[in-house]
């Protein structure tokens, strides 16, 4: 049995990764997957996967303005919110190295 797709048309992405404020939390991980899968098929999507990724990571928002030349204030990336002030007071270190040997501490 053969099927066919129907043709996708222009999709806009309004996810908002704040959802989770609002009691959607789980629409953000279901946007990021939606929204490949619908340009694959070859839907035009205004706010794609690309934009996605960047709105809900501070790291890539800082590798972005750095690609740029763009200046961006210093900043510390963790993962765990206890480690937040041994990062704001510089001693971020314990926040990296458990992830270089594949731990989270």
């Amino acid at each position: 049995m053969h099927t066919v797709e129907p043709r996708l048309g222009v999709v806009l992405n309004r996810m908002s990764p704040s959802a989770y404020l609002r009691g959607h939390g789980r629409a953000i991980g279901y946007t990021r997957e939606l929204l490949p899968y619908l340009e694959e098929r070859g839907a035009q999507v205004i706010n794609g996967s690309g934009a996605f990724a960047i709105e809900t990571s501070k790291v890539a928002q800082l590798r972005l303005l750095a690609r740029l030349g763009l200046r961006a204030p210093r900043a510390r990336v963790i993962n765990d919110p206890t480690l937040a002030l041994e990062a704001a007071e510089g001693r971020a270190h314990r926040a990296c190295r458990g992830a270089r040997r594949g731990r989270s501490r």
